[in-house]
């Protein structure tokens, strides 16, 4: 808005209702305005009043260049429902969660042909791209296939219309994976736990999702509940690597042939520590309540021309109920 459009709509006569619209919707970029009318009537007809008029409701966008008002309430909600399944004391999630096994996990796409890349040096020296250039930070070839001709494009469009069902097998694979570590049957594993989990999509220069998720074991009723003996941090990461491993999706490319899709090479694993006094921030490098509810909430409000973050279901999920 320009100084005098602010001019003028400070100055018009309705602004009085206009402010109280606006305050209603907390500041909304793009309101939505639900217009209708409304009509009370006596048992034998006769009308007693008639209402009509427009109500105004905020837009909802969580990307913080279209609404920066929506965006922000969106990543307050989303750190609050991320730190609450992680540290507790809240919406009825007991503190006690810290001390269930807990890790911080990335999985990536694999390669489908090398790609340039800009890498910078302990010093902050950029490292030659395998083209041999040195690429700028704003080089929009950043991401792209080095060689068109070589670069498997069918097999990255495959593979990123089938991320979210990789991921399903991912997930089974890991119940699986624990429940033998319990010396249960995969069928068995959600008598004695329940694996919890709230995850997000990011995707990468090379226009690939890979996925972010904090993941926590407790006991077969949730949060409430303790986790099994015998499972703790190092065997969820155990589990986690070999399901990892074991994942794989069978797609048909168009010419009838088999494509066998896999996480890629590069997996991250981390483990959830506590945020000491309550902290906010944590200076130390490890991945904290805070810290990875914090990462995640300013991550999910990303405009789309950045890489960005996309829910891939409601974060409160994991509250409650195995997601």
């Amino acid at each position: 808005m320009t100084d005098l459009e602010l001019s003028n709509r400070l100055r018009a006569f309705d602004y009085p209702a206009w402010r109280a619209r606006m305050e209603a919707t907390g500041g909304c970029a793009h309101p939505v305005r639900l217009r209708g009318s409304s009509t009370i009537t006596t048992t034998d007809g006769r009308v007693l009043a008639q209402r009509s008029g427009e109500v105004w409701a905020p837009c909802g966008n969580r990307r913080d260049t279209v609404c920066p008002a929506c965006s922000d309430r969106y990543a307050a909600d989303a750190f609050h429902l991320i730190r609450a399944g992680l540290a507790g004391q809240e919406r009825g999630i007991p503190a006690s969660v810290t001390d269930r096994p807990r890790v911080f996990l990335t999985l990536t796409a694999p390669s489908f042909g090398p790609v340039h890349t800009r890498r910078l040096t302990a010093r902050g020296r950029v490292i030659p791209c395998s083209c041999g250039a040195h690429h700028r930070a704003n080089d929009p070839n950043i991401g792209g296939a080095v060689d068109h001709d070589s670069y498997d494009y069918q097999a990255a469009v495959l593979w990123q219309a089938h991320a979210g069902k990789l991921w399903h097998r991912f997930a089974i694979a890991l119940r699986r994976a624990l429940a033998a570590r319990l010396g249960v049957s995969g069928r068995g594993f959600a008598q004695v736990a329940r694996l919890s989990y709230a995850k997000v999509a990011e995707y990468q220069r090379r226009g690939l999702v890979h996925f972010h998720a904090a993941l926590r074991l407790d006991g077969p009723d949730g949060p409430t509940d303790p986790p099994p003996a015998g499972i703790d941090g190092e065997s969820l990461r155990g589990a986690i690597q070999e399901a990892t491993t074991a994942t794989a999706l069978d797609v048909e490319r168009p010419d009838g042939t088999t494509l066998r899709l896999r996480w890629g090479a590069q997996l991250d694993l981390r483990e959830i520590t506590p945020t000491a006094h309550d902290a906010v921030t944590d200076d130390t490098g490890e991945i904290t309540d805070s810290r990875l509810a914090g990462y995640i909430a300013k991550y999910a409000t990303k405009a789309p021309v950045r890489p960005r973050v996309i829910p891939t279901g409601p974060f409160g999920h994991w509250l409650t109920s195995s997601a």
